[in-house]
């Protein structure tokens, strides 16, 4: 499952809010597109689609309050 991966995607170690359905749709994108070296990948990712669905839902709430009760603010909200 690429929730668990996603937590650990940005340059802080911080948990992105839907993390393992962003990767996922990204790798299926990347399939779709041609860009993808390994285009079984995407056909992976379209699979694990719904369970990266199921998993950031449930785990929701440790993310967003490690999200936004965090002591720095991700570099994207300074610019707010």
């Amino acid at each position: 499952m690429l929730t668990v991966s996603a937590w650990s995607d940005t340059d802080q170690d911080i948990p992105l809010i839907y993390g393992g359905v962003i990767t996922d749709g990204f790798a299926i994108q990347g399939a779709i597109t041609g860009e993808l070296e390994y285009p079984l990948l995407g056909a992976l990712a379209l699979l694990d689609l719904p369970f990266s669905a199921i998993a950031d839902t449930i785990l929701l709430p440790v993310t967003i309050s490690i999200y936004y009760f965090r002591p720095e603010p991700y570099p994207e909200l300074d610019s707010q």
